[in-house]
């Protein structure tokens, strides 16, 4: 099995373990079992989805002035505690983050697997009701 796939099969398995701490705290015997499956697997799917997608905009720099400015604003107020600045301006700094970073896609495909099944769960759900 590839690295992809094993990145993918573990945060599927986590959102997996996120949909039953989710189906067993909202458990209610009263409530159909595909409303509640499909509850289940909706709220790991948006977080997978949204944690991919704020990866997605990281990696394309989104974030990277920001960093960069709270980084210059701690080390002018604080110099004693910040280490030694690494880079000498914003550009050199962007360079060296874009090589640190990894795809977002094992979030992505994850979350989209999750909801899925959430949107599979609803169909049944609204069939059988």
């Amino acid at each position: 099995m590839s690295y992809k796939c094993k990145r993918i099969l573990v945060t599927f398995v986590l959102g997996l373990f996120i949909a039953i701490a989710v189906i067993g705290w909202r458990w209610n015997p009263d409530v159909n079992l595909f409303h509640q499956l499909c509850n289940g697997f909706f709220v790991p799917g948006v977080l997978l989805l949204g944690s991919g997608g704020l990866k997605v905009a990281r990696n394309a720099g989104t974030f990277d002035m920001m960093v960069y400015g709270m980084d210059a604003a701690l080390r002018i107020t604080l110099p004693w505690v910040m280490k030694e600045k690494k880079d000498a301006d914003f550009v050199a700094y962007k360079d060296r983050k874009q090589e640190e970073r990894k795809p977002a896609y094992d979030l992505l495909i994850a979350g989209a697997m999750h909801m899925a099944l959430a949107m599979i769960l609803l169909v049944v759900y609204s069939v059988t009701t």
